[in-house]
């Protein structure tokens, strides 16, 4: 059988579907898509401790820390302690704590150096959670760029522990280039809080509709003006006006 185009629909619908075409190769190019950066050993995998290990002064890999001995990050693997006691981790199996102590006058600072790529919004988002029953320490979050700027620091409260995590988000705008990002107890504060989980990805907007779905749209109407125009043609002369 052959097909046989009214002329309206060659002239455009053949063009509207080669636009779809080229638009959803264009959204499937690597280089199209937003780069997202990413934070090295977010959920505190690295290095491995032996299964139910509690309280190890340990740097997470990929992490530094400028507050060695008494304030060291310490690290934990689902500690066999009940579910009365510490947690287990909120992703997979190990999790970080940072400490302050008013007392001792310090606090514990873990921080990782990241690169973006690409400017824009974009969300950090981590859980956290102390001992059960008790509450953690306050901290800070920071994004320190690396040249000249201003830190962006978010202040958090002391965690009450759970048998749950608690998620916790910032949102903020970035330019191109590298950044610290910092937790830090805060040193007025007492006590430990746990960390889990932590990402950084772009975000992309929902408010303006994406390029497929709007050539999708445009040729739905095309389309039917097409067939709209053809109807048309097959009127009576004193109804076609």
């Amino acid at each position: 059988m052959k097909l046989i185009l009214n002329p309206l629909v060659r002239r455009i619908g053949l063009p509207c579907l080669s636009s779809v075409v080229v638009w959803s190769l264009t959204l499937m190019s690597p280089s199209a898509a937003k780069a997202i950066p990413v934070i090295v050993n977010g959920s505190f995998e690295g290095p491995l401790l032996a299964a139910g290990s509690t309280d190890v002064p340990t740097t997470p890999t990929g992490w530094t820390t400028t507050t060695p001995g008494t304030f060291a990050p310490r690290m934990f693997n689902n500690p066999a302690d009940g579910p009365f006691a510490w947690p287990d981790a909120q992703d997979d199996a190990q999790y970080v704590a940072i400490s302050s102590s008013v007392f001792a006058g310090g606090s514990t600072s873990l921080s990782q150096s990241i690169h973006i790529s690409v400017a824009g919004d974009y969300l950090l988002a981590w859980f956290d959670n102390a001992f059960f029953g008790v509450s953690g320490t306050p901290y800070n979050v920071s994004l320190v760029p690396s040249g000249l700027g201003l830190p962006m620091t978010s202040a958090y409260g002391a965690p009450l522990g759970a048998s749950s995590w608690s998620p916790r988000s910032l949102l903020t705008t970035l330019a191109a280039g590298d950044y610290t990002l910092v937790f830090k107890g805060d040193p007025i504060g007492i006590g430990r809080t746990l960390l889990d989980n932590v990402s950084l990805n772009a975000v992309t907007s929902t408010s303006v509709p994406e390029a497929g779905s709007t050539a999708g749209l445009l040729c739905l109407g095309f389309a039917g003006m097409a067939v709209l125009a053809r109807r048309r043609a097959s009127w009576p002369k004193f109804l076609a006006v």
